[in-house]
């Protein structure tokens, strides 16, 4: 009876494997080549895109389970599926705490412009990244002590730990995900406001249409569905249904695992004008002609890498 969703979220793993770790990979290496991206905002970016590469190679082993389980017709019990994928549950948290904390330390950056300027950059990010890591190893700890031998229709982080537990999971997941769309909406407000002043109305319009992108994106691939599943727990769904739905999120899943780099690359023209030139040794060889080396685009953006609209998953 599972059987109609889960051949599109094979598919789908299969394609965003490839897709998700092209970008992330020239992102992370963007960031690493060039300090002046290290800001506050950069960092965050980069630790959340490392992240999200994990839980895509994690990603093959719910893929080898599928396979194995609906291809192959064997059993696919909770205990080994956590063992299997029990990293994967830790960083999964860890990267939608990112998302919430790069929402709040942007609407702190525009709120405090001047004083968000002195943060202590180590204790500062460290502060930041509690909170998600807590909530990862909340979910590992309890899913040791919970393990049981269930049987399961696919294996991946939802499934993977004691429905109760999960329970709770998806509660403190609808808390971070309000908290994101409260915070960027907040900066989006403000944004607006700013966007009245002659005096700054080129950089806050570019801000304001990357962030209306942000908004968009993940509403769509993360809070959409995380609200959903509380719905249906409030509204007493069966348990058929609920895993079904927790399932076909891997979908959603997958674009937010892979979106920051073509969202930094198709709506930020200094972030496009840097990935051209990393990408010009691999381009030409698929650009016979008119082709020109995008030297001149990217001149300029590494002076202007402290004024890059904050764009996120």
């Amino acid at each position: 009876m599972f059987a109609w969703y889960l051949f599109p979220v094979i598919f789908c793993i299969s394609i965003f494997q490839f897709i998700g770790h092209f970008g992330n990979f020239n992102l992370i290496l963007l960031h690493y080549r060039l300090p002046n991206l290290r800001t506050n905002y950069g960092i965050l970016l980069t630790i959340l895109t490392i992240c999200q590469s994990i839980c895509l190679l994690f990603e093959n082993i719910n893929l080898f389970y599928a396979i194995y389980g609906i291809i192959l017709g064997h059993p696919i019990y909770r205990d080994s599926c956590f063992y299997a994928m029990f990293p994967y549950v830790f960083f999964n948290p860890l990267q939608q705490g990112i998302v919430t904390m790069i929402a709040i330390d942007f609407l702190l950056c525009v709120i405090f412009p001047i004083r968000y300027r002195s943060f202590h950059q180590p204790f500062y990010l460290t502060l930041l990244l509690i909170p998600p890591a807590a909530h990862g190893l909340y979910l590992v700890i309890f899913g040791f002590l919970l393990i049981d031998k269930a049987e399961l229709k696919l294996c991946n982080p939802p499934s993977s730990i004691n429905p109760q537990i999960n329970s709770i999971n998806y509660n403190i997941s609808l808390c971070t995900c309000s908290i994101t769309v409260i915070a960027y909406c907040i900066s989006f407000f403000l944004i607006y406001l700013k966007t009245r002043q002659r005096s700054r109305v080129d950089i806050e319009s570019k801000t304001l249409k990357s962030l209306s992108v942000i908004v968009i994106v993940f509403i769509i691939t993360r809070f959409l569905g995380i609200f959903a599943i509380n719905i249906m727990q409030i509204m007493n769904f069966s348990t058929g249904s609920i895993i079904a739905m927790q399932n076909f999120l891997v979908i959603p899943a997958l674009i937010g695992f892979s979106q920051n780099f073509y969202v930094c690359y198709f709506r930020s023209k200094e972030y496009r004008g840097m990935f051209d030139k990393q990408l010009w040794p691999i381009l030409k060889y698929f650009k016979k002609t008119n082709y020109a080396h995008p030297t001149t685009r990217a001149t300029t953006t590494i002076s202007q890498a402290n004024k890059l609209p904050k764009i996120n998953s």
